[in-house]
């Protein structure tokens, strides 16, 4: 019997768009769905998937059995990595600040959205509480964080900032910079 079905993958490309792959059978689908969601800064909070989307200053959260979009929470500028704590209770999110307009004014012709300003000030980590997929705590950062790493005991987050070649440790619990 041939078992071809559509799954959704999501990936987090600039134009915001979901792939669609046909699979021989569920397992394998699978097994590309959890390899796409690690390579591409997505992460699994117990039954829900949380998807950085660049381009659209948010954070998806996709329900991980039907794939359909739950909510979409605004996390600041062009956000690039997701990491959801141990227990599963947050998910932390790497962005570059929130963009100051009159630098966004000044932006060279040719650069990505909110590019130029990204560029002159510090990024945050903004914690997102999976069970009200609200913005609970902001943490500036150095330079264009690209991804946070929750250690296993939950206590604290390392974030590297590739802008200035540093990396932030955040206490979780103070929610403030160690």
């Amino acid at each position: 019997a041939k078992h071809d079905k559509k799954v959704p993958l999501f990936s987090t490309d600039f134009s915001n768009r979901t792939t669609m792959m046909t699979s021989k059978n569920n397992w394998f689908s699978t097994g590309v769905l959890i390899g796409l969601l690690a390579w591409s800064g997505a992460t699994l909070a117990t039954d829900k998937v949380y998807v950085a989307n660049e381009g659209a200053d948010a954070v998806s959260v996709i329900d991980a059995t039907t794939f359909k979009t739950l909510a979409s929470v605004r996390v600041g500028t062009m956000p690039h990595n997701v990491q959801v704590s141990p227990d599963g209770k947050f998910a932390w999110v790497t962005n570059n600040g929130e963009t100051d307009p009159a630098a966004a004014a000044s932006e060279h012709k040719g650069m990505a959205h909110d590019g130029h300003a990204a560029m002159a000030q510090p990024g945050a980590v903004w914690v997102i509480d999976t069970g009200t997929n609200t913005v609970t705590a902001r943490v500036t950062v150095g330079m264009h964080p690209a991804h946070v790493v929750v250690s296993p005991d939950g206590r604290f987050a390392y974030v590297t900032n590739g802008g200035d070649n540093t990396v932030s440790v955040i206490d979780t619990a103070t929610r403030s910079l160690v």
